[in-house]
């Protein structure tokens, strides 16, 4: 992934927190005028729920990402399971509608910072899901070869699938994710439908 430019990082914060931010206050108007029926205030309150988690998320990568650009940034890194890690990065992603996930269990372990390995994963399933559609499914394969743990993800479903938009895709986020991923001795791909990220295994 490229180096994060920072007028680019800024002017991708603004649009990128500012879109879950007019969707929570559109959310609460809703709830103002359906607080009579009580399915409808739930389902906004979850649409809410939704928004802050991914402006928290978005603060966090952005607080990365500066630490990135001042070279201050560290890993706290400890011997984990990938399965905790995937575990993690599937809580958190969002996809889109009527979109399913399937993850592949394994006993592998990495060198890694869990937080923020699982982020980066988290950030690569939303990236790679933002093709998807209703129906389809997000798949989470993982496997080992030269030296190298391998974790797929890719959309399983349609036989014709178009490129997703850029705009879909969260430009900063997937900056972040790159250089977390690089400095875990890896790397991360990704293409239309599908992505990877290699990293070496605890020694």
């Amino acid at each position: 992934m490229g180096e994060i430019d920072k007028d680019a990082l800024i002017a991708t914060v603004v649009h990128d927190l500012r879109a879950p931010l007019n969707a929570c206050l559109m959310s609460l108007s809703l709830v103002e005028l359906k607080a009579s029926e009580p399915a409808e205030v739930l389902r906004v309150v979850e649409v809410i729920r939704r928004n802050l988690e991914r402006q928290a998320a978005l603060i966090n990568d952005l607080g990365d990402a500066l630490q990135i650009v001042g070279g201050g940034l560290r890993l706290e890194r400890e011997d984990v399971g990938v399965e905790e890690i995937l575990a993690s990065a599937e809580s958190g992603a969002q996809l889109p509608d009527g979109v399913g996930i399937e993850r592949q269990s394994c006993s592998l372990r990495v060198d890694a910072d869990p937080d923020r390995l699982a982020r980066a994963i988290e950030t690569l399933i939303e990236s790679v899901a933002a093709t998807a559609t209703a129906g389809d499914r997000v798949v989470v394969a993982v496997d080992q070869s030269d030296e190298r743990i391998r974790i797929e993800v890719r959309v399983v479903g349609r036989t014709v699938r178009a490129a997703a938009s850029p705009k879909k895709r969260p430009a900063m986020r997937l900056s972040v994710a790159g250089e977390i991923v690089s400095r875990h001795g890896g790397r991360m791909t990704l293409g239309d439908d599908s992505g990877a990220i290699e990293l070496p295994p605890s020694a």
